[in-house]
């Protein structure tokens, strides 16, 4: 899962118009790396919630496809008089929200924040986490 929810309040004026995601780094939206990693360590299937500017998320990244991937959208908010206003519910609540697409997530899965570099090796560290949970008393 991706997170890509929140308002960026740090960075305005900026996010007033662009999504914290799409805040582009080498002529390319930062959330554009995380989906070359994932795909890198083959996690196709990605779910990315989003609220503020949603649309410019969506837009830019539809299903997945040009980029090698699966994206599903998990909108955070409501809609009043035809009109998408965001609510986002945080961290945590993106990813209650989320638990029931089965066909997305299983035990292990991979979160990550829509507006960070990262340059992990995910496959190691999925290795890892599940030799830890098999350690684990029953």
């Amino acid at each position: 899962m991706i997170l890509a929810a929140g308002k960026g309040t740090r960075v305005q004026p900026i996010t007033h118009v662009i999504p914290k995601p799409m805040i582009p780094i080498l002529q390319k939206p930062v959330m554009e790396f995380l989906l070359e990693l994932l795909r890198e360590h083959n996690f196709k299937e990605i779910m990315v919630n989003v609220s503020h500017l949603a649309e410019e998320i969506e837009n830019y990244f539809r299903d997945g496809q040009r980029f090698g991937v699966e994206i599903a959208y998990s909108f955070e908010g409501r809609i009043e008089d035809g009109e998408l206003i965001g609510d986002a519910l945080g961290s945590a609540g993106g990813l209650k929200k989320i638990q029931d697409f089965q066909s997305f997530f299983d035990e292990t899965f991979v979160v990550l924040c829509g507006d960070a570099l990262v340059d992990l090796d995910l496959t190691q560290a999925v290795k890892k986490n599940i030799s830890r949970k098999e350690l684990l008393p029953a």
